[in-house]
């Protein structure tokens, strides 16, 4: 299965996305002197993403396609993951918690003083439990996604279903 153009040598676009997302912060990393963890981890991260990118292709290009074209449909869910985590590397050394102490204000109002938490909890039995599931869905729609196409024979688009996951998700990083 080829989902890539062949004008970008084969490499899909849900690989050209992480790759980029990956490489931007290794390069803006140097301007974030106040965060100690922005340091040649960025790098070594785009660096690694990028060896894995290749290696998956050239395996593809090379080998039995079938078997390293199916790990190229999943490899981006797990750079969504390093994508989040590498988020920490940019915490500030210090920081004021106004932001959070204010949000923490709000849901106490919304939730305790104004009874928002009873009218949900009350209105229907199920309404908590279907909120909690949505939220479980927010981190598992990729794989969801990815299941749902293999199992009605859509493979061939994995790449565009990743592609506007990945860009929406990235782009919120």
């Amino acid at each position: 299965m080829r989902a890539s153009s062949p004008l970008l040598g084969g490499i899909r676009t849900s690989e050209w996305l992480p790759l980029s997302y990956f490489w931007v912060l290794a390069a803006v990393t140097p301007r974030f002197h106040d965060r100690p963890g922005a340091d040649s981890r960025t790098l070594a991260i785009a660096i690694a993403v990028t060896a894995i990118i290749f290696v998956l292709h050239f395996g593809e290009s090379r080998g039995s396609a079938y078997p390293w074209s199916v790990v190229r449909d999943w490899v981006p869910l797990a750079f969504t993951l390093a994508a989040y985590r590498e988020l920490d590397l940019f915490t500030p050394r210090s920081y004021s918690l106004r932001l959070e102490t204010q949000w923490a204000t709000i849901d106490h109002i919304l939730l305790q003083d104004w009874g928002l938490r009873s009218a949900i909890e009350s209105l229907v039995p199920i309404l908590p439990s279907y909120l909690e599931l949505c939220y479980l869905f927010t981190s598992a729609v990729a794989a969801i996604g990815i299941v749902v196409l293999y199992t009605n024979h859509r493979r061939g688009r994995v790449n565009q279903f990743l592609s506007v996951y990945l860009l929406g998700t990235l782009l919120a990083y």
